[in-house]
């Protein structure tokens, strides 16, 4: 388990939002498959309303799915730009980047891709080679390794020529006038959900100050979708494009440093893009966020490069597929990931692909509205 109570470093993934067309729906798909409740209800004004820092609604009264009749759950439809998330496989399980209340302090890499040299003990891992948080580090961790062919990802709907924001805009998030809630787990905030025309997972990474970090963005050849906005009390954000067209958020955090429990099951444990073009995205990433680059000989055959911060703690990888669409996927730890599937199933979601790989069993799912994430154990 890893408890997350302060902001993390630049460029670690920190939060996760999913918009979606129809709330109740979501809350009854998502409640069942993780068994979340759900609070802190936003209003359309896009202001944090009476929702506190941990995210519980206030005097509502409310928690819990409310969603429709699973029954009545009209089978997804295949899309071929949904979230990049297909393949979590052969992308590797690691560090998600997120460190046990305070920032990491880990052995810097070596910076130059191929290297491999900064490791995590054995001991050191769980199931997906992701460091337990209360163990000593002493590198990064070894990616998962199986057939590249599965990474065909689909990118979200809101990449620049999708997103209803794509507009030049100015500094309030369409997005945000939507409305939304939190994804509780134990209470407090692991995932959000925002209402919106298209579907898809959105990343989030640290950074402490907004305004800076889109403006570097766009230094680097990205493009800022949604311009810095406040969120509440909670952060500011900012959604932007990278020069390959994966789409993903800036979040500096304030009340909310992010999801509030990483790494066990129900929660989020790892990010990580896949691309046609690895190499604009390494060096747009390394340029931005000041990652090092680092590969591993465990891979033949299979693009990946680590994405470490400047400490050497791994946050996630970048792989190279001539077949992707651009995009960030995102892995959920559960306790039975066919289980979870499973129950995902029978409420409208699709079971899309499932595999055992050196670290665990891997399942590939489809939501109610299209958009594909993997769920390990």
């Amino acid at each position: 388990m890893s408890a997350v109570d302060q902001n993390q470093p630049l460029g670690t993934p920190v939060w996760i939002e999913l918009t979606v067309p129809d709330l109740d729906r979501a809350r009854a798909y998502y409640g069942t498959v993780f068994g979340w409740e759900f609070g802190g209800e936003r209003s359309g004004s896009g202001e944090s309303g009476s929702e506190d820092p941990e995210g519980r609604e206030s005097g509502s009264g409310k928690s819990g799915s409310e969603g429709p009749d699973s029954g009545n759950a009209d089978s997804p439809e295949s899309d071929s730009r949904e979230s990049g998330s297909r393949g979590f496989g052969s992308r590797g399980f690691g560090s998600g980047g997120f460190e046990n209340g305070e920032p990491g302090t880990g052995e810097r890499g070596s910076g130059e891709r191929g290297s491999g040299e900064s490791r995590t003990r054995e001991s050191d891992r769980n199931e997906f080679g992701h460091r337990d948080p209360r163990a000593s580090e002493s590198g990064a961790n070894k990616p998962q390794t199986n057939k590249p062919q599965a990474n065909k990802p689909q990118a979200n709907e809101s990449q620049a020529s999708k997103l209803q924001a794509n507009e030049p805009q100015a500094s309030e998030s369409r997005a945000g006038d939507r409305g939304g809630v939190d994804c509780l787990f134990r209470g407090v905030p692991v995932a959000g959900l925002t209402r919106g025309g298209t579907a898809g997972w959105t990343i989030y990474l640290a950074t402490d100050d907004c305004d800076r970090s889109a403006e570097a963005v766009v230094a680097a050849g990205g493009v800022v979708e949604v311009q810095p906005h406040e969120r509440g009390d909670r952060g500011r954000a900012a959604l932007v494009v990278d020069p390959t067209g994966a789409r993903f958020g800036l979040w500096q955090g304030r009340t909310l440093p992010g999801c509030r429990l990483v790494n066990e099951p129900g929660t989020l444990m790892r990010n990580d893009l896949i691309t046609p073009d690895p190499e604009p995205a390494r060096e747009f990433y390394r340029t931005v966020f000041g990652f090092t680059l680092d590969g591993n000989e465990d891979l033949p055959g299979i693009d990946f490069t680590f994405l470490r911060r400047p400490d050497g703690h791994e946050i996630g990888g970048v792989t190279g597929n001539p077949q992707a669409v651009s995009g960030w996927g995102t892995l959920f730890l559960a306790d039975d990931a066919d289980a979870a599937a499973a129950r995902g199933a029978g409420i409208g979601g699709v079971v899309v692909a499932a595999e055992d790989t050196p670290y665990g069993r891997v399942v590939t799912v489809r939501d109610p509205f299209g958009t594909e994430f993997a769920l390990g154990s």
